[in-house]
């Protein structure tokens, strides 16, 4: 299996299109899907963070190993996307009144802290969770208050102070164990110096954490994966298979790896959306809906922005062999969405500030602008349709986080 390594809801309902309808002169498909996504809005509206909703007939889910078996069979059941392998639903058949739909609900890190991202899959599609499941528990931090970082440095911009004696999840570490990558109760994922936290039980070393990459984004369960569709990708006038992707209002970017290749939406006023469609025979193509996505591959990349597509092609295996594709404008005349899917919210989860307010009196100098440099390379580029070669992930932009301890005297002058 192949190893990968990494979204807060800042609006109460996120509006979710079921799928597209491709507007022909070809007599339509005989199926009501309206009903359907009313029955899907019922049946899933409980749907929460990293768990996955049985819309409609018929889905299975293969479990991971050493996971006991899911209650993952009727409409409405819910499962926690850790515990899945793989999924895989049926195409539309009208006479046999079937349509495979699931929706999955993702809390994804970003620079700006967690952040929602729907995804809703329908017909004849496989999805196989790529990110291992590697060692974790729990730590606590000691004498003194320790600060999470963006990056295991100590000048680094600090996500958020934990004080002592509070307990987090210790998920990787960087080669030599002097950074710790640790992931917070609300979701965030962020580095923490070793000599400031201890595992909570004396079974746990922090040698048995996965070694981590810091310069690639962290990825939760199903949130790198492999995805496919059958050969048939319309019923009549109706797209019948496909994933469609969408993220609220804001400003925080969402990224997703996608059969090796990265998709990272950039929302407007309206959030993003895009449609994944795709085989090892077809190659894969983002549809972008609304907003804008980055998309890379192979070392090339390109923004595609709304009414606009790139294809990738993969092998048989379902891995990227070229570059995405020079973005192309779709007729927006041929694409229709069809009915929505309202999902409504009963909480918010609160952005983690981009820059360190929580210093504890360590004179915040901290510069609001040092949230990883790469946000600021993408925005100066030129947003033509060139090619884009080596988005660069300016680590080194942060301006400094003021670690003199002359406030308390506790010892977080430290590299904490």
């Amino acid at each position: 299996m192949r190893k990968y390594f990494p979204i807060v809801l800042a609006q109460v309902i996120v509006t979710l299109c079921l799928c597209v309808a491709l507007v022909t002169a070809q007599v339509t498909c005989d199926v009501d899907v309206s009903d359907v996504i009313n029955q899907v809005e019922d049946v899933c509206t409980q749907v929460g963070e990293n768990q996955v909703c049985y819309g409609n007939f018929e889905v299975s889910a293969i479990v991971q190993d050493n996971t006991p078996a899911l209650n993952f069979s009727m409409q409405g059941d819910l499962a926690d996307v850790e515990n899945i392998r793989s999924l895989y639903l049926s195409g539309l058949d009208p006479e046999q009144d079937r349509w495979g739909i699931a929706q999955m609900r993702l809390l994804t890190t970003t620079t700006n802290g967690t952040q929602d991202v729907n995804l809703l899959l329908f017909g004849d599609v496989e999805i196989e969770n790529t990110v291992e499941q590697a060692p974790n528990f729990d730590v606590v931090v000691g004498q003194y208050s320790a600060n999470v970082r963006n990056f295991p440095r100590d000048n680094s911009l600090i996500l958020e102070s934990v004080p002592a004696g509070e307990t987090i999840e210790a998920v990787g570490r960087v080669d030599d164990t002097s950074w710790i990558r640790v992931r917070l109760e609300n979701g965030a994922v962020g580095w923490v110096a070793s000599f400031l936290i201890n595992p909570t039980n004396d079974d746990d070393n922090f040698a048995d954490l996965s070694v981590q990459d810091s310069a690639s984004p962290y990825f939760g369960a199903m949130q790198a994966f492999y995805f496919t569709e059958g050969d048939a990708s319309q019923c009549g006038n109706v797209m019948s298979d496909g994933l469609l992707i969408q993220t609220p209002q804001g400003t925080a970017r969402v990224t997703l790896l996608i059969n090796e290749v990265s998709i990272e939406l950039i929302p407007n006023q309206n959030g993003a959306t895009a449609l994944v469609t795709g085989s090892a025979s077809n190659g894969m193509t983002i549809s972008v809906i609304d907003g804008t996505a980055y998309v890379e591959s192979n070392g090339s990349s390109f923004f595609v922005d709304s009414t606009q597509q790139t294809t990738i092609e993969l092998d048989a295996n379902l891995q990227p062999i070229g570059t995405p594709s020079i973005p192309i404008t779709y007729n927006v005349d041929d694409i229709a969405v069809i009915p929505v899917l309202g999902i409504i919210r009963d909480n918010t989860i609160p952005i983690i500030p981009s820059a360190a307010t929580t210093n504890n009196g360590s004179g915040s100098n901290n510069d609001a602008t040092a949230n990883n440099g790469s946000e600021n390379n993408r925005n100066n580029e030129n947003r033509n349709n060139g090619n884009r070669n080596g988005n660069g992930n300016g680590n080194g932009n942060a301006n400094g986080n003021s670690n003199g301890g002359n406030g308390n005297g506790n010892g977080n002058a430290n590299g904490n």
